[in-house]
């Protein structure tokens, strides 16, 4: 029966990219539980056509507005190429389909809102995020420790979208309480880097994020030093939990386009690590918005696992969305190679979102753009996962 669904998994995920067929015909789907699950299927054959034919999901589960700005498969292409050119000089850039040249934008003042890592207080002492001890028992809510994560050995860059985002007719932030409030976050694994000489209990953190609010958009990378546990260095700010104190700062930040969380199948953040390290952030109308740094904290050659999500506005909000959302997200990561990332439960962010993780939902695919795809939802209407090749089951008592 294993070697029997291994081979189904990897034959869902070939029909999953090519759109060839609905996965319901590979005979590895498993039936919907009652004819809305049955209609969430056949709206999910016929997302995976449109993903082979246009390249993109940014059409898919939006509003009649946004779908008019479905991004061509040469814009796809364009995008993918962009997000691999070198910024001419650290600081904001702007491009526009097809132009492959970087255009200089003012930068924006840093932003003063911290994107906290998940940690606990266990026995006194500060554990890092991410780590099983860290991990919460407060329920299945995605971040702050529940997620999916990518694995792959030395990553320079990964990309994260929503194929489907579907049902999305609100979403408020838990802490401001204000409407179309929140983030996008790629987060890396914790890491030895030069920047914490000194201070041994000290690990970098890095997060690419973009942010969206009543106030504007910005798009800029966080850099973490998380246990640094002195004072910190000029240009830092400070994050003080219990007795351990933690460092954080912004790169140069962009102001861009606000969006909706109906404009969420749209959007797709990228974050690449190297001599310089770049944050973009994708808005579907065929403009590229970059901003760039040296490296701050070495993040090249010690980047080996990503997560990303949709999540509060900062400060460990939650991003709360109306009742019946169910999205597929994808994460793709990239290391110069084909080999497919290997998917495992954790996650560094203290920010979360009130979907829930589908157990075994997450699919790992190799080859050119490797990545791997999973499903979160808060609907009591979603169909089983395609996809049963995990062993990390945050279950979702609605699914069974």
């Amino acid at each position: 029966m294993a070697s029997h669904d291994g081979d189904c998994t990897a034959s869902a995920v070939r029909l999953f990219l090519l759109g060839a067929l609905a996965l319901g015909s590979a005979g590895c789907q498993t039936a919907p539980d009652n004819p809305e699950g049955q209609a969430a299927a056949e709206s999910t054959s016929r997302t995976q056509a449109e993903i082979a034919s246009t390249g993109t999901s940014a059409n898919l589960g939006v509003a009649p507005a946004a779908q008019t700005q479905a991004t061509s498969q040469g814009a796809a292409e364009w995008h993918r190429k962009m997000t691999r050119t070198p910024l001419p000089a650290d600081g904001c850039f702007q491009a526009s389909y097809p132009s492959e040249s970087w255009q200089s934008r003012p930068c924006s003042a840093p932003r003063s809102v911290p994107f906290p890592p998940r940690a606990r207080q266990t026995g006194g002492a500060r554990v890092p995020a991410g780590t099983a001890a860290g991990l919460d028992a407060q329920g299945q809510s995605v971040g702050s420790g529940t997620d999916y994560l990518a694995n792959l050995t030395n990553t320079t860059s990964a990309t994260g979208d929503f194929l489907t985002a579907s049902n999305i007719t609100s979403e408020t932030d838990s802490s401001s309480g204000n409407a179309n409030t929140f983030s996008l976050q790629i987060n890396t694994n914790n890491f030895t880097s030069a920047a914490c000489s000194g201070h041994a209990s000290c690990v970098g953190w890095q997060q690419y994020v973009f942010e969206t609010n009543s106030s504007g958009a910005w798009i800029y990378i966080q850099y973490w030093m998380i246990n640094y546990n002195a004072t910190c260095p000029s240009g830092w700010n400070t994050f003080t939990v219990g007795t351990n104190t933690d460092c954080w700062k912004n790169s140069s930040t962009q102001a861009v386009a606000q969006q909706t969380a109906q404009s969420l199948g749209q959007l797709k953040l990228t974050g690449s690590a190297g001599t310089q390290d770049v944050s973009t952030i994708f808005t579907g109308n065929n403009t590229i918005s970059a901003t760039g740094a040296g490296s701050v904290l070495s993040l090249a050659g010690n980047w080996n696992q990503s997560e990303f999500n949709v999540f509060g506005d900062g400060g460990g909000g939650q991003a709360v969305f109306n009742t019946g959302v169910t999205m597929n997200v994808k994460l793709s990561v990239n290391n110069g190679g084909t080999s497919a990332p290997t998917c495992s439960g954790g996650g560094t962010t203290g920010e979360t979102n009130n979907l829930n993780l589908v157990s075994n939902s997450c699919c790992t695919i190799g080859g050119a753009l490797p990545a791997i795809v999973f499903t979160q939802t808060n609907s009591a209407t979603a169909y089983k996962p395609y996809c049963p090749q995990m062993s990390y089951v945050p279950t979702l008592a609605l699914l069974r």
